[in-house]
């Protein structure tokens, strides 16, 4: 069985995902990050408590 691992779609280029004149991500790539973020600590990864009340760009 051949593997497709070195076929795979390429992904976005920086500007793509980051304004880099607001210096913050982009409303898909910050959607993205909150949902992995949410699917991660409903698995019981303790993000809320690593990061706590910080300030995150991301949130």
């Amino acid at each position: 069985m051949k593997s497709n691992c070195w076929h795979h779609p390429k992904g976005k280029s920086v500007q793509e995902c980051f304004d880099l004149k607001k210096m913050e991500p982009s409303p898909e790539y910050k959607a993205i990050y909150n949902k992995v973020k949410n699917e991660l600590m409903d698995l019981g990864m303790p993000l809320n408590k690593v990061y706590g009340e910080m300030v995150c760009f991301l949130c």
